[in-house]
């Protein structure tokens, strides 16, 4: 993936910068702001945060906050050596690593402070690859940059700084653990900010992408005020002094590599919209557990339709709808409710009577999908909800099928990669009275 250089020129004059992720990496941190000067703010982002790093002009970022590596010893390390274990919240890292390239393209900036990159872990007698399991890891591995881990001498080599904007960092916090192989063969403006010895161990690409080595043993709120005030003026500086506005005209001119370039970012482009799409429907699905009215019944209509390719026609602007095969000949009726607490027998009772109403036998398939206790939300403790045992015995006795949306998104994990995923839903919608529980470990019809 390649920084769109064309918005080299966006460098605003009141910047806000977000620090993002110094709780995970050990630091105490604050809500307040940091007030640089009438230009310049810095905001402390939590891990955790809902905020998407797009918002700010810039973001710092510590090394390693994705990864936790847990090396444990047994009975019989001595013979076979210890083995170790790496944590990633690998959702998160992703929906972060998209962001930091939405900003790149926006002509933002994105600074990693850099530790010791582990980058293999020992497993018994031998080593794993652990290349991509920081956020930090895998924009290098993107922009194809080698690195290694430096190898402490007795005799000190000296750290030289090229810009001044950094010095006073680096001689505060820049204590290199890492060295960096900058490629030779990619045409990407890069720049090496400082080395030791020969090794590079800070660096710049294209003015954006900023990889600064960074070493501490305090982690508190004034450590970290004094490296992100040092830091930051030193990267707006430099980007002032280095990024000029490219004049229309001068793209008259053409370099053979350029048209290549320009065919396969459109093709690539073309991929990532469409998967974003994709991701985007996925993640919209799950609105059916916060969800309810119309509003829970159309989302079902949705994920029914577009996973399982089920034919469905809706009931005016009610919350039930029909499952119908080709021929439009009804299949199974169902109902959407979403309720603050849990499942009621009123809720069994309306949708025997809608099946009535609509001149069905009893025998005809009915399937309550109910979005119970919306109160709760966590998915762990939604999951863990229940049917009375009380319900469910009324609900098999009128022929009604519970479901709750928890349970019909754990099913559409089970079955989303089926061959015979919508043949093998119909079979369980038209199985008669009882709860469809559904886990992240299997699912069953249950009755009392």
């Amino acid at each position: 993936m390649t920084i769109n250089t064309l918005a080299k020129n966006r460098v605003r004059q009141r910047e806000t910068v977000f620090a993002y992720g110094f709780d995970q990496a050990g630091f105490t941190t604050t809500h307040d702001p940091i007030i640089i000067d009438s230009t310049l703010t810095i905001q402390f982002v939590d891990f955790y945060s809902s905020r998407d790093l797009t918002e700010a002009d810039g973001v710092i970022v510590p090394q390693g906050i994705f990864e936790k590596i847990e090396t444990r010893t047994d009975l019989f390390s001595g013979l076979f050596g210890e083995k170790s274990f790496v944590l990633v919240d690998k959702s998160l890292m992703l929906e972060r690593e998209r962001q930091v390239f939405n900003l790149l393209r926006e002509g933002k900036w994105v600074c990693f402070l850099v530790g010791e990159i582990i980058d293999e872990i020992a497993q018994g007698l031998h080593s794993e690859p652990i290349f991509d399991t920081d956020l930090c890891k895998r924009i290098l591995n993107a922009f194809m940059i080698d690195r290694r881990r430096r190898y402490r001498l007795e005799i000190p080599l000296p750290l030289k700084v090229r810009d001044e904007e950094f010095e006073p960092y680096m001689m505060r916090y820049g204590r290199p653990t890492t060295v960096f192989e900058l490629p030779q063969d990619l045409p990407t403006e890069r720049h090496a900010i400082a080395w030791l010895g020969n090794g590079v161990v800070g660096m710049e690409i294209d003015a954006q992408l900023f990889f600064l080595p960074f070493e501490t043993s305090r982690h508190t709120l004034e450590v970290a005020h004094h490296v992100l005030t040092l830091l930051t003026p030193a990267i707006t500086q430099y980007r002032r002094d280095r990024i000029i506005a490219v004049p229309d005209w001068v793209d008259d001119f053409h370099f053979n590599s350029e048209q290549p370039l320009y065919l396969e970012i459109n093709d690539l482009l073309g991929k990532v919209n469409r998967l974003e799409s994709e991701l985007a429907s996925w993640k919209d699905y799950k609105a059916i557990l916060s969800s309810s009215g119309i509003y829970l019944r159309n989302k079902l209509i949705a994920l029914l339709e577009s996973v399982f390719d089920l034919k469905v026609q809706p009931i005016d602007r009610e919350e039930r709808f029909l499952v119908v095969k080709d021929d439009d000949s009804p299949v199974a009726l169902i109902q959407s409710e979403g309720t603050p607490g849990a499942l009621e027998k009123t809720a069994v009772d309306h949708l025997a009577r809608s099946r009535q109403q609509h001149g069905l036998r009893d025998s005809f398939p009915a399937v309550l999908l109910i979005n119970n206790d919306m109160t709760i939300t966590n998915i762990r403790e939604r999951s863990t909800t229940t049917v009375a045992q009380e319900i469910l015995q009324y609900a098999t006795s009128q022929n009604v099928l519970v479901v709750r949306t928890i349970d019909l998104l754990f099913l559409v994990n089970h079955l989303e990669k089926s061959s015979n995923k919508k043949s093998r839903l119909l079979h369980i919608l038209t199985s008669g009275g009882g709860w469809l529980k559904a886990t992240s470990g299997g699912y069953d019809i249950l009755h009392p």
